[in-house]
């Protein structure tokens, strides 16, 4: 089955093209050699206008400024000559898919797996004619699932969901306390909560040590006790 979505980012697209998840939290705190290659490609075929991007466009435009490739030239230049990455820039920008298609057409590189599995057509024109459907090809009529299974699979996915949260969380603090073995499970809490990509900001304290505690020694898992008050 190929990705649902018609566009992704060059974070996305630089890390699934790598056979990498994006998602992994590890992520935000070092990048594989292979998505850095991924991204420099993408942004130098980009900046030679080999690959059409619409988030940065060479036209001028004075009520988008900040689509143009010029508003973005030191993140551009720095993550080509490979001294930079900016996550924020990288995760901003998206490719269309027929757009990346056609690069990849036009510059003889094969069409990546994860985007385009064999046997995979295109329905909407823009596509390379490899791509195409045939135009008398029959549509793929979809089932219709009744409200209960809907309701089922909704609440499987929430869960599912609140269980890779916590399994991101734990691998950020695994990877917190490595990086610092004198790290303590309070400050690990405080990093982990100023981090935006675990959605961490809201949950408790309590909550975060219950699930993270079994990292450090018996010794530091107690948070410590409150100065006794002064009679």
């Amino acid at each position: 089955m190929p990705l649902l979505d018609d566009s992704l980012t060059i974070w996305e697209i630089g890390f699934r093209w790598a056979g990498l998840n994006p998602e992994n939290p590890l992520y935000y705190l070092y990048l594989p050699l292979a998505a850095k290659d991924n991204f420099r490609l993408l942004l130098s075929a980009i900046e030679n206008q080999d690959l059409y991007c619409g988030g940065l466009t060479t036209y001028p435009s004075p009520y988008h400024p900040e689509g143009m490739l010029k508003f973005h030239a030191k993140d551009v230049n720095a993550c080509i000559e490979g001294e930079r990455y900016n996550r924020k820039f990288l995760q901003l920008i998206s490719i269309q898919r027929r757009e990346f298609a056609q690069w990849c057409d036009n510059s003889g590189i094969p069409y990546p797996e994860f985007w385009f599995p064999s046997g995979w057509l295109a329905d909407e024109p823009g596509y390379p004619a490899s791509l195409r459907k045939p135009a008398n090809a029959p549509k793929e009529v979809k089932p219709e699932l009744p409200s209960t299974a809907i309701k089922a699979s909704t609440a499987s996915i929430k869960r599912d969901q609140t269980k890779k949260n916590w399994s991101d969380l734990i691998v950020v603090a695994e990877a917190l306390r490595a990086k610092d073995n004198s790290l303590t499970i309070a400050e690990a809490i405080r990093q982990i909560k100023s981090m935006s990509h675990l959605q961490a900001a809201a949950t408790t304290e309590g909550a975060i040590r219950k699930h993270i505690a079994h990292l450090w020694p018996p010794e530091a898992k107690k948070p410590g006790r409150k100065p006794a008050k002064l009679s």
